[in-house]
Formats: C-alpha cells, sequence, structure tokens
C-alpha cells in the first residue's frame, strides 16, 4: 500500500524548514490568508509516513502543479536535462545534416535550373558540330583564314611538349587547317628531357610547306637567354636586377620573331588571328570558338581587337589576375564568379551576369588569348598613339652572346651563333614622338618600383592605338565559355562547377566590401600621350651616394604617361641569379606616404 503523503503549508516561522537535509538554507515564506502576489512563491513540504523523505514543491499561486516532486536535494529536474539534450541533439542535427542538406539542394536547383555559362550561343554548337562530325583538316576553319599560333613555355623534363599541351596544339592545327597554320614555338634553357620531347614535338607538326618558300610554316626553337643583356634595374642598395616582366616580355617577343624573319614564310604571309596559347590543358574546339565565334556580327565575322580565355588554377579559382582588368581599369577582387567587383559602373560585372561571351574589359590573359593579327605585323600599319609611344627597332640585331639551338627541319632559318639570322624588332625602345609604325610587341615598365604584366602592357597598346577614349568599347573581350586549366584534372571538373558558380556571387561581394577590394591604383585613370604628377623612384649612382648625395627616393615628377598605366601596382619581382636564375622574388619596398 502506498504511503501516505500530507502537505503543509510552510510558516514564516525560522525554526521550520530553514535547512534541508544538505544543510542549504531556504528563505522562509510568510502564509497569507488571501491570494498571494504574483511574484510570491508557495512552498509546500511533502512527507512520507513511510520513507521521510522530504521534497520541496514549487508552485506560485495560480499554478497546480503540486504533484510534480523536486527532490529536496537538487533543482535539476531529470526531465529538464532530458529536454535540454533533446535541443541540443537537434541543433546538431540541424548544423550536420539539415543545413548541407538544404546547401546541396539549392546547388543541385541551381545546376540544374539555372547554370552559369553551360549554354554557348547556337554558332558555338554549329562549330563543335563541325569539328567532331569530320576527320578533314581544316573542319572548324569555315573561312579558311589564316592563323598565327604563338607559345612560350618553360617545359620542365618536356612534360608539356609530351603531354596534354602537345596534343592539343597538334589537335588545333589540324583543326585550322595545316595550310592555314604558321606555328611558332619558343623555349629558354630545356633541359635533356625538354629538348627530346620538343624534336619529337615537331616530327608531329602537319604545318604544311608552301611552294616557293624552303621554309615549312612551324618553328620551334630552343634558345639560351644571356639575361645579361636585357635591362636591369637599380635597387636602393646599389645592386642591378633583372625585372621579372622585362625577362618575360622578351620571351614572349621571341615567339614573334618568325613575324620579323625575311627569311621565314611568315613574314610574307597576311594573318588574320593570332592565338597566344600558354602552358595550359585545354579543348581544342574551345580553342577555335575562341577565335571564331566570340562576339560575331550579324554576318557570322568576329568582331574584337583581343579575345581571351578563362583560366583556372582549380575547379573554382580564376587565376590570371595580374593580367585582368575591368572595362573601367580596375583589377579583379575575389577570383571567384563574378571575378568582376561592383566598383563604378560595373560593366564587366553586369556581362557577366547576362551571360555574354563577350565580356567588356580594359585587359585580360587568360592562358590562351585570339588577337586580330594586324597589330602584329609590320605590313605598314600607322597609329597614332599620342606624345608617349612604343616605338620598334628595326636595327637591332640577335646577340652574339646568344645560343640558338634549332629544333628540327621545320625551324626558321635559326642557326648556330656564328650565323645567327638578324631580328627585326624583339625589344621596345621608348621615346617621344607623335606618330610611330607598328608592329606592337610585348614589353616592361621601366620604372623601378612599379610593375606591371606585360600581358597587360599589350592590351593597353593595342587600346592606345585603336584610339580608346573610354567612353565607348575597348574591343578587349573575355569570353567565360571558353575555359582552360593547368592540369587535366581541373579542366575535367571545370565542366561540372561552372553549372552552380552562381552560388558565389554573395560571398563575392561580402568579401570584396569587407577586404575594400580591389585596391587602389594612383595610374588607373591616366590616358596615354597626357601629362601627370607621379611618384617616381629615383636612385643615384653609388658614386655620389658615397660623397654625401643620399637625396635617392621618391620624386614627384610630371611626365606625359605611357599606355596601360591601370595595369601596374606598386612592387617589384627581380628573377634570381645564377643557379636561381629560374626563380623569382617580390622585393620588400617602400610605398610613398600619398599612396598609404
Amino acid at each position: 500500500m502506498s504511503p501516505k503523503v500530507e502537505y503543509k503549508l510552510a510558516s514564516s516561522q525560522p525554526q521550520l524548514f530553514t535547512e534541508d537535509h544538505c544543510g542549504r538554507s531556504f528563505p522562509p515564506t510568510q502564509a497569507w490568508p488571501g491570494r498571494l502576489s504574483s511574484n510570491a512563491s508557495r512552498w509546500f513540504t511533502a512527507w512520507s509516513r513511510a520513507g521521510a523523505t522530504p521534497y520541496n514543491l514549487l508552485s506560485d499561486v495560480d499554478d497546480m502543479d503540486t504533484h510534480n516532486q523536486e527532490p529536496a536535494h537538487g533543482w535539476s529536474k531529470p526531465a529538464f536535462r532530458i529536454r535540454r539534450r533533446v535541443r541540443f541533439r537537434r541543433c546538431v542535427w540541424m548544423t550536420i545534416v539539415a543545413l548541407p542538406t538544404l546547401v546541396i539542394l539549392v546547388i543541385i536547383l541551381i545546376a540544374t535550373l539555372h547554370p552559369s555559362y553551360s549554354h554557348p550561343p547556337h554558332h558555338y554548337h554549329v562549330l563543335r558540330g563541325r569539328a567532331l562530325g569530320s576527320t578533314q583538316p581544316g573542319r572548324a576553319n569555315p573561312r579558311h583564314e589564316k592563323i598565327f599560333i604563338a607559345s612560350s613555355i618553360y617545359d620542365k623534363q618536356g612534360r608539356l611538349a609530351a603531354g596534354a599541351w602537345g596534343k592539343g596544339v597538334l589537335a588545333l592545327v589540324d583543326l585550322l587547317g595545316p595550310d592555314n597554320v604558321f606555328l611558332s614555338v619558343f623555349e629558354d634553357d630545356p633541359d635533356t628531357l625538354a629538348t627530346a620531347a620538343l624534336q619529337h614535338f615537331t616530327k608531329q607538326i602537319k604545318c604544311m610547306e608552301i611552294p616557293g618558300v624552303h621554309m615549312g610554316n612551324s618553328s620551334v626553337l630552343a634558345e639560351h637567354i644571356d639575361r645579361g643583356i636585357l635591362p636591369h634595374v637599380k635597387l636602393p642598395n646599389g645592386e642591378k636586377r633583372l625585372k621579372r616582366i622585362e625577362f618575360l616580355a622578351h620571351v614572349r617577343n621571341r615567339a614573334l620573331a618568325p613575324l620579323d624573319d625575311p627569311t621565314s614564310s611568315a613574314y610574307s604571309t597576311h594573318f588574320d588571328k593570332l592565338l597566344y596559347i600558354n602552358d595550359v590543358v585545354f579543348d581544342p574546339i574551345d580553342a577555335a570558338n575562341l577565335l571564331f565565334s566570340t562576339n560575331v556580327d550579324k554576318s557570322g565575322k568576329t568582331q574584337y581587337h583581343a579575345a581571351c580565355a578563362a583560366d583556372f588554377i582549380n575547379p573554382f579559382k580564376y587565376y590570371d589576375t595580374f593580367a585582368t582588368r575591368d572595362h573601367e581599369g580596375n583589377r579583379i577582387g575575389v577570383p571567384v564568379y563574378p571575378w568582376f567587383s561592383s566598383r563604378g559602373r560595373a560593366e564587366s560585372r553586369k556581362d557577366v551576369f547576362d551571360q555574354k561571351d563577350a565580356v567588356r574589359v580594359r585587359s585580360c590573359w587568360g592562358g590562351m588569348v585570339a588577337f586580330n593579327a594586324r597589330w602584329f605585323q609590320p605590313d605598314g600599319l600607322h597609329v597614332d598613339l599620342g606624345v608617349a609611344d612604343l616605338v620598334v627597332d628595326h636595327n637591332a640585331t640577335t646577340p652574339s652572346s646568344a645560343v640558338l639551338i634549332p629544333i628540327g627541319a621545320g625551324s626558321l632559318g635559326l642557326t648556330p651563333p656564328a650565323t645567327s639570322l638578324p631580328e627585326r624588332d624583339i625589344s621596345l625602345n621608348r621615346h617621344l614622338a607623335s606618330n610611330v609604325t607598328l608592329p606592337i610587341r610585348f614589353r616592361a615598365s621601366t620604372d623601378t618600383f612599379w610593375d606591371a604584366s606585360e600581358c597587360c602592357l599589350i592590351h593597353a597598346d593595342i587600346g592606345a592605338a585603336s584610339n580608346y577614349t573610354g567612353l565607348t568599347a575597348t574591343g578587349i573581350y573575355l569570353n567565360p565559355y571558353i575555359r582552360v586549366a593547368y592540369s587535366s584534372r581541373t579542366l575535367a571538373f571545370l565542366h561540372i562547377t561552372r553549372r552552380f558558380e552562381r552560388v558565389y556571387t554573395p560571398f563575392h561581394k561580402l568579401i570584396g566590401w569587407s577586404l575594400n577590394l580591389p585596391t587602389r591604383n594612383p595610374r588607373r585613370m591616366q590616358e596615354a600621350g597626357k601629362s601627370y604628377e607621379d611618384m617616381v623612384w629615383e636612385s643615384n649612382d653609388p658614386e655620389s651616394m658615397h660623397a654625401g648625395d643620399v637625396s635617392a627616393g621618391y620624386k614627384n615628377k610630371t611626365r606625359v604617361a605611357l599606355p596601360g598605366g591601370f595595369c601596374g601596382s606598386r612592387k617589384l619581382s627581380v628573377l634570381g641569379e645564377g643557379p636561381e636564375m629560374r626563380k623569382w622574388y617580390n622585393e620588400v619596398i617602400e610605398t610613398p606616404t600619398v599612396e598609404r
């Protein structure tokens, strides 16, 4: 039989229920004859006659819960602990299971119903179908346009020439038509394996010989470049170092050398387009679409000065931020979709949101670029660059210290050093002139503590040559439908990750806002040929510094702007010396106070 429990109202007398069996004191509560106040509590003590176990029962005046027993030795109810565990487990489940599931569901819906850059214009599919539906050489070049393909590579152990890059280039030549293509590949200081790979690659080139010309339509050249003959800059400690961009510009121009070589078939050929390819993995049909499908008019002809692919270092991250500038000359913000910031008119960003195949930019590279070839050919093109221009030194010759290594029978007149052929241009001299005869070539900035990518400056020179005013389209476009990568694995994943990249948009804006990206460039708005005040580093000769003249530093100078102020930033990258000549370093520099 259950023990009988008696309930008593606790009195206000201090001798009753002042301590529980654990020795804890409880404030006595005055028993009221009538209704207690809303803030009062009533304490009941229940005594079991059988076990004499005390219980404290807490009840407000309106509660009827005196049957809920709370052991007098503690306030943590077992039921409350259970509810707390349930809530905790629910939060954990929401965090670990429900939220990721929701995110994955959103990604799947976007990738399925609203994918990004996955449905190119119809004429892209037409060209792809033509390329896949036949094996006839030139099937992807319906207008039989003449294409100059250039590439400057560093092929450690021959992995490029013998791998996916080499196969892609050979397949592209077949798609464009061997008799429509001139292929020029240049490599600086290849090792033994790289030389063997180049020789094997050369034997597979299908570019045909032109009747009456003793050379074929290809040039595969390996060369040791004497870095001592290239322009150096002087550091504050008096040392002279080779700027990395100066070297890269020289190397890229070496791949264009057949255009300036009178013994080459390229010299006398009128090319419609020039395609420059980096050490990237690419789909040859995509390369053809970049050439012939970007920004076409109603007649199906392309309308651009330059059209760039988009290169990715991994399935999510855009790589070539150093050379890419939006339509107003701003740097890339966060290197994920939509790549461009919302600063200014944000025209490039809007073009990306509109899924255009011709996103308006001031410059780009993206691992593979198609140019209108007229900017690179010495065929009497006459353009006005304003006051400060770049001119070609047609009297420049190959330095006698250079060692030329002909690779295969297709090399264009490149022989050992004793009889090395003259070049019409591998370097650009700078002087003040109102009119120049081009072709345009790659170059570097001459300022000591100011670096700009040679791949951006080439677009700046094209923009200046085409009288770009900043108010109309530059004719330079980024084509996000055409994507390349630096590994076959990444290229394969790009077909998947592009579909849901719209998801990145809010994060792109949030991160860009929080980090204040893109960074400020004090020369972004400079126009070629106009005078501006620049902070320029000037250093004295070591002799004058030892004599007590230590006035080297940044000075405010008024000078005429060259094209490409928007390309640069306050930095200096230099190549290593001796055994470390393949490495490059960013020098620690002082930033002018006005630019901090």
